[in-house]
């Protein structure tokens, strides 16, 4: 069958509603994944937020799931609960593509509602296991000062370059070239080896490995995506079966999309995200919307229109942002058009706009991958966490 574009064009035209209106698409989901293209979006920050907000106020919604340090977040929610502590500080530990004052403020919306409602309050869950921080470099080295100040240069020989991997992730620098050489997970074994040697405490041999398991589980160390998709999957399931609540789950597209495999040629990587782990749980009370955009500017890059074989070059044909339904009737041109294959566009930390056609994930039936797509025409850059 040739497809006919322009069919397709006039139904999206005639579903297009407004972003608002997801809540009533979810009907008596128990999860939603949220997934986003980019979090370098201001825009899609934004409709996130957005979605966030309805799903809580009008769905029943009480938690928000984040697949990041569990620590972290659970700082977070003791602060949307409580009121204590200081959610800029605890956000400056979260992984990089969150700290932003745009997950601050759907933070600061979440602390104004449980305020509102004491008795049934909103929670904020991480999904993967405790992670170094930049602080966890400077007690060990503290530590070794004290105990052996004659080997303080050496571990911080090891230490100094792989700290730059919490600003901007290891496999970034090796793709822009400013990656100092030496696999970094090598410089933490060889400082824990140091560590090791030493008449020290447990605490700081703790940190030591902490330091390892965080660059040899990093994109450039290796990290098993499948295997932590399926403990992300298993700790969402937990914290649902433990608080009866329902969740928005809030991740990348392909960690969202219900599919068996998802291709992501920029990474060279094939994955089963947590989506089709969700859905294999909770059947059809599982449900996902992506979130994706036209064109725009990030951080470090412009972002042209998308390609004419990417599904997003049709998605983005409209002035203002809207919500698709993609289980609404369709004529068969339509149906044919949704059942791909498709090319669907990803901006992560390796962006590079002179490879735009690379920053893709390749997807199988757009409406079994996706039960609603939201489209941004434009964006502009989020706004960096400000430093407490």
């Amino acid at each position: 069958m040739v497809i006919e574009l322009d069919e397709v064009r006039r139904w999206i035209a005639a579903n297009a509603r407004p972003v608002d209106a997801l809540a009533e698409l979810v009907g008596d989901a128990v999860v939603v994944g949220m997934g986003e293209s980019t979090r370098a979006g201001h825009e899609v920050m934004r409709a996130a937020e957005g979605i966030v907000r309805r799903l809580v106020a009008e769905k029943g919604f009480r938690a928000l799931a984040i697949q990041d340090d569990e620590t972290v977040f659970g700082g977070l929610d003791a602060y949307v609960r409580t009121g204590e502590g200081d959610p800029r500080k605890l956000l400056a530990d979260a992984w990089r593509p969150w700290q932003n004052e745009e997950l601050l403020d759907v933070v600061e919306w979440i602390r104004g509602f449980n305020a509102e409602h004491p008795d049934d309050p909103v929670r904020i869950f991480g999904l993967t296991p405790p992670a170094a921080r930049l602080a966890d470099y400077d007690e060990v080295a503290r530590h070794v000062r004290a105990a052996a100040p004659d080997r303080l240069d050496e571990l911080l020989a090891h230490y100094t370059p792989i700290r730059t991997a919490h600003e901007v992730g290891e496999h970034v620098q090796i793709a822009r070239g400013t990656h100092p050489g030496r696999p970094f997970v090598e410089h933490a074994r060889e400082a824990r080896e140091l560590v090791g040697a030493l008449r020290i405490g447990a605490r700081v041999r703790e940190l030591a490995d902490l330091i390892v398991d965080f660059h040899a589980n990093s994109v450039a160390g290796g990290l098993d995506f499948d295997a932590a998709a399926a403990a992300a999957a298993e700790a969402l399931v937990g914290v649902q079966e433990r608080t009866g609540h329902k969740i928005v789950y809030w991740e990348g597209i392909a960690h969202i999309a219900n599919s068996p495999a998802v291709d992501l040629p920029a990474m060279g990587k094939k994955l089963r995200g947590v989506g089709s782990r969700l859905r294999a749980h909770f059947g059809a009370a599982y449900r996902n919307v992506a979130i994706g955009f036209g064109h725009g500017r990030i951080h470090y890059d412009t972002v042209p229109p998308a390609p004419p074989e990417f599904v997003d070059a049709v998605l983005s044909e409209t002035p203002e942002p809207y919500l698709l339904d993609l289980h609404a009737a369709r004529p068969p041109q339509v149906a044919e058009w949704l059942r791909g294959p498709h090319k669907m566009r990803i901006i992560a930390g390796i962006y590079d706009s002179a490879h735009d056609t690379e920053h893709h994930m390749a997807t199988g039936p757009l409406d079994e991958w996706f039960d609603a797509l939201v489209r941004i025409p434009e964006i502009t850059p989020t706004t960096p966490l400000a430093r407490p």
